[in-house]
Formats: C-alpha cells, sequence, structure tokens
C-alpha cells in the first residue's frame, strides 16, 4: 500500500507541476509572440478549462496521500522535512484554489464578453500566482533532501545498515529483514 501511495503522490507531483511548467514557461510566452489579444486569451482559458480539473484530482491526490503517508509514520515521528512539505503543499493548495475558484472563472467570463484589457488582467493574476508557487519548489526540495537524510538517520539507529532495503528490494532478501518488516513473514 506503502508504494501505491507514493506512486500516486509522485504522480500528482507530476501533472501538476509539469502542466505548470508547460502553461507558464512554454505555452503562454508562444501565445505571447504570436497570437493577438482575441485569440490568444481565448486560447488560454480553453487550456485552463481543461488543465485545471485535471490539476484539482492531483491536488487531492497529493494532499490525501501526503497526509495518509504521514499519519503512517506519526506527526512525531516523521522527519521536519515532510511538515516542510506538508506546510508548503497546504499553501500552493491554496494559492491552486483561488486560481481555480476566483481568476480562472474571471479569464473565463471576461474572454466571453471580449473584454480583452480586463481578461488579459486575470490571465496575468494568474501568472503571478503560478509564479508564486513555483517559488514554493525550492524549499520543497530542500525538505525532502532533509526527509532522505532523516531516513538514513532513522536506518541507523534501528541498526538497519545503509543500503540493506535498497538491495533487498533490487535482488530480494535473502533472510527476513532486520528492519521495518515491510515483506510478508513468509520468505522463500
Amino acid at each position: 500500500l506503502r508504494q501505491l501511495l507514493i506512486l500516486l503522490h509522485l504522480a500528482g507531483v507530476i501533472a501538476w507541476l509539469g502542466g505548470m511548467f508547460f502553461a507558464h514557461f512554454c505555452l503562454r510566452p508562444a501565445a505571447l509572440e504570436v497570437l493577438d489579444p482575441p485569440r490568444r486569451l481565448p486560447l488560454m482559458a480553453a487550456t485552463f478549462a481543461r488543465f485545471l480539473p485535471y490539476t484539482a484530482v492531483a491536488v487531492l491526490t497529493l494532499l490525501v496521500t501526503g497526509i495518509v503517508l504521514l499519519l503512517e509514520v506519526g506527526f512525531r515521528a516523521a522527519p521536519v522535512g515532510w511538515h516542510i512539505m506538508l506546510a508548503l503543499g497546504l499553501v500552493m493548495a491554496a494559492v491552486f484554489a483561488y486560481v481555480y475558484g476566483v481568476l480562472f472563472p474571471r479569464l473565463r467570463e471576461r474572454c466571453a464578453a471580449a473584454d480583452w484589457p480586463a481578461a488579459a488582467r486575470a490571465l496575468a493574476r494568474t501568472a503571478v500566482n503560478w509564479a508564486l508557487m513555483s517559488r514554493c519548489l525550492l524549499p520543497i526540495h530542500v525538505s525532502s533532501i532533509m526527509a532522505i537524510r532523516a531516513a538514513t538517520a532513522n536506518q541507523a539507529r534501528l541498526g538497519c545498515p545503509q543500503g540493506t532495503m535498497i538491495s533487498a528490494a533490487k535482488t530480494g532478501p535473502s533472510a527476513p529483514p532486520a528492519c521495518p518488516p515491510t515483506w510478508p513473514s513468509a520468505m522463500p
């Protein structure tokens, strides 16, 4: 179950951040370069109409899997990096909710009314919020490194040599593992 939760968590990250990167750093500048506002702004609104519902699923998946993984270990036993990731993830989710619930409907309404200056302002506010979320990524990366180091420290504290779990995952355990028992007790 843990591996499935991690897979879903990573898939959510990839979908959300990969889509943000594409929209903000590739699609938006290209659309600015080659399309005038009456064509560019409806394109962005149509793109977000497809992207944001998928992103909402990714955000919910991230929050649920992250909290379940955290509860599995316990808040007190979880590494500091996990707490930092949770806090930053909640900030990013709140910014996403604002983009999806407030800014995107405003962009869509302004495009439908052909009010291009107001639609451009709504899109610019969306870009500012994407930029705010992207600034959360470095601390999340740092907190991930902290969590990995904490896992190494926990292995040492449990008397589990570095790499034992990784080697066992690659080749299969030669004997029942001495630290965290993640394999069935009936070993061949």
